[in-house]
């Protein structure tokens, strides 16, 4: 049997235990971490799928529970203390219910358009290239890999703005001219090419489309407020092992300082910059973000600062 929404904010508040609601199951753990580096001591995390009045979890699912405890704030002043809810951004932002949103009390939307797009940020840029290879946080051959990485990841964004321009269009205004209501995954990779042609062939339409948005086009916030995750972390995917075999190769020349194992005379196999697998798949890499990298929260907290300061209130 599922809970009752209005019993467990009553809980939270008779035993001082503040409820933080979540879409899913798999968000519990990131927003723990969270929270232990927001400095509470007493809280439950708790993801909306568990309550009734929740029909499919998810987005939907928070914002039925926390239409459904609007009243509360109006027979108390301290519910802010006891309750807070996150929601991704998605495209919420650009559609006419923003307004409506925006006004429900115990309510946090995220900046970005999901959880994921806070990990692009440089420490887990470097611990996720840590899990890959065998290089060592702090190393120079870290940050040599590093700087190879974000340079090819700054030369993906001017393609990426056009997918991400092109999906919200497609949310905002769907027509079958849009290339992406045909296509709308990145991997594609037989398709990629002509589809990145299409889009290019748009861009004067998307860059003014991108004006009434008040967006940027060549932008990572934009990247971050209009690319769903999966999309998002594909592209991660491109960036982090694109040229890995050349950075292997490069130990000792150029900008790659040769490693340990390399210095000492060691089987080539274990060189530090080759990376452990060939390949990880899109799902792989959001595992890691979800489990280790909430770990990582507590190391460097800068990117949900934020989330961080929503959450202190409820101590208060």
């Amino acid at each position: 049997m599922k809970y009752n929404i209005e019993e467990a904010l009553n809980l939270a508040i008779m035993s001082n235990t503040p409820l933080i609601l979540v879409e899913g199951i798999n968000d519990e753990p990131i927003y723990t971490a969270i929270a232990q580096t927001a400095g509470l001591r007493s809280y439950e995390v708790k993801s909306a799928n568990y309550f009734d009045c929740s029909a499919a979890g998810g987005c939907f699912g928070v914002l039925a529970c926390v239409q459904q405890l609007q009243n509360k704030w109006t027979e108390r002043s301290d519910i802010d203390c006891y309750f807070l809810a996150f929601l991704d951004a998605d495209f919420r932002p650009f559609k006419v219910d923003w307004t409506g949103i925006q006004a429900l009390h115990g309510l946090f939307v995220l900046e970005w358009y999901a959880i994921e797009a806070y990990f692009i940020a440089p420490f887990y840029i470097r611990r996720l290239l840590t899990y890959l290879t065998r290089l060592r946080l702090g190393s120079p051959q870290l940050e040599a890999t590093y700087a190879a990485v974000t340079t090819k990841w700054q030369s993906l964004q001017e393609e990426l703005c056009f997918f991400a321009l092109a999906a919200l269009q497609n949310e905002l205004q769907p027509n079958n001219s849009n290339p992406l209501q045909k296509i709308g995954q990145l991997n594609d990779t037989n398709a990629y090419d002509n589809l990145l042609s299409q889009l290019k062939s748009k861009q004067t339409e998307l860059t003014n489309f991108a004006q009434a948005q008040s967006l940027n086009f060549f932008d990572t916030a934009t990247i971050k407020r209009c690319l769903r995750s999966k999309d998002l972390i594909i592209y991660w995917l491109k960036a982090l092992f694109c040229d890995k075999e050349q950075r292997f190769s490069a130990c000792g020349e150029d900008n790659f300082p040769k490693c340990e194992n390399c210095q000492t005379g060691q089987a080539v196999e274990n060189c530090h910059y080759k990376y452990k697998s060939t390949k990880i798949t899109d799902k792989e890499l959001k595992r890691y973000l979800m489990e280790v990298g909430a770990d990582d929260i507590k190391i460097c907290p800068e990117s949900f600062s934020a989330i961080i300061m929503a959450l202190q209130r409820l101590a208060a």
